[in-house]
């Protein structure tokens, strides 16, 4: 699953691969407005669930899709990619 940036927008793609989490963004825009920047050597971000959740609402996905989204969350967290109390999930950061 990857959310799509153009500066102007935020689009929800791949929304049935639950494999992997990812922000793609031309170089250089600021992703501030989208969650949280983590510090280290890759580029990442700390995404609102609820941001993720807006998204495949408003392109009108089953409820089955959110049942799965909670499943990746669950496998997930163990491994420091979700945050309980943040309520956010990490994404890599993909520049181009």
């Amino acid at each position: 699953m990857k959310l799509v940036c153009t500066g102007t927008s935020v689009a929800l793609g791949d929304a049935d691969s639950f494999d992997g989490f990812s922000v793609h963004a031309p170089a250089g825009l600021a992703l501030d407005g989208l969650g949280a920047a983590r510090a280290g050597e890759r580029e990442e971000i700390d995404v609102p669930t609820a941001r993720v959740r807006e998204l495949a609402q408003a392109h009108g996905l089953p409820h089955e899709w959110f049942v799965a989204f909670d499943a990746m969350l669950a496998a997930v967290a163990p491994y420091g990619w979700y945050d309980e109390v943040a309520d956010t999930v990490r994404a890599h950061v993909v520049r181009g």
